[in-house]
């Protein structure tokens, strides 16, 4: 029996943290790595079997999603980045 797959979309995403520094020079580095280990599990939550997520840099993340509706990606990704941090400690 053959499925029918629909057609999916895909998106490469570069995330920047642009006041990562000042968050380090004002709580310390082992806060920022915190901060950034915290990130990345909220990231990786939302994420399904053939997405991917990694961190590479001091601050940066680069998603590999998929989605079928724009609106719906966005959507999952706006709830990710407000997601209160404090939520997955």
């Amino acid at each position: 029996m053959a499925r029918r797959r629909a057609a999916k979309t895909y998106a490469i995403i570069d995330l920047q943290l642009e006041k990562y520094r000042s968050f380090c020079a004002c709580n310390g580095v082992s806060e920022g790595e915190h901060l950034l280990v915290l990130l990345n599990q909220s990231m990786n939550q939302n994420m399904v079997k053939c997405e991917l997520g990694v961190r590479y840099g001091k601050s940066n993340f680069a998603l590999f999603l998929s989605f079928m509706v724009m609106e719906e990606q966005r959507d999952c990704i706006k709830s990710s980045c407000n997601t209160p941090l404090s939520v997955l400690k």
